[in-house]
C-alpha cells in the first residue's frame, strides 16, 4: 500500500525554515529602521541577498509576506474563542487581549504603511484621502457672482 505521505524533493526541506527566517530578520529590521535595505534583511537573517530574492521579489513582495504573516496570526487568535459572554465589555476586553499581540508583533507595518507602493508604482496614502473634489465656478445658488461660493471660517 503506498504512502500518501510525500517528502519534499532534495534541497527543499529548507525553504520553509529560511523563509521563516528571513520574514522574522525583516520583521527585526524594519521595526528598527523602517529604510532597511534587502542586503540589511539578508544580513540579519544570516543569508545572502540572492536568497531573499529567491523568496521574494522585491521589497515590496516581502512586505506583503509579512503582511501574510500578520493576516495568519489575526486569524489564528481570533479563531480561539471561550464561551460567549453576554456582558459586552468582557467580549470586547477578551478581543482586544487576543488581537493586542499580534498588533505589537507586526507595529513596524503601520510605520510602513505610508512607503507601501500602489500596483502602479507610485506611493500609497495612508490612510487614503478622500478624493478631492473641484471647485465649481457656480454657486450653489445657480447664480453667477464675483463671490466665491463658499467662504472659510475666520
Amino acid at each position: 500500500m503506498a504512502s500518501a505521505y510525500m517528502p519534499e524533493p532534495p534541497g527543499r526541506s529548507r525553504t520553509r525554515p529560511t523563509r521563516a527566517r528571513i520574514l522574522e530578520a525583516a520583521r527585526q529590521e524594519l521595526g528598527r529602521d523602517p529604510d532597511s535595505s534587502l542586503g540589511d534583511i539578508a544580513e540579519a537573517a544570516g543569508v545572502v541577498r540572492r536568497t531573499v530574492y529567491g523568496h521574494f521579489n522585491g521589497r515590496a513582495a516581502l512586505v506583503e509576506g509579512l503582511v501574510e504573516d500578520a493576516a495568519q496570526a489575526l486569524r489564528q487568535a481570533l479563531a480561539v474563542r471561550g464561551a460567549p459572554e453576554s456582558d459586552v465589555v468582557t467580549e470586547l476586553v477578551r478581543f482586544v487581549l487576543a488581537v493586542w499581540p499580534v498588533g505589537d508583533r507586526y507595529r513596524m507595518l503601520l510605520r510602513l504603511a505610508p512607503r507601501i507602493s500602489g500596483p502602479s508604482g507610485s506611493p500609497r496614502s495612508w490612510p487614503p484621502r478622500a478624493r478631492r473634489r473641484r471647485r465649481s465656478s457656480t454657486p450653489v445658488s445657480g447664480r453667477e457672482s464675483s463671490r466665491p461660493a463658499f467662504r472659510p471660517a475666520r
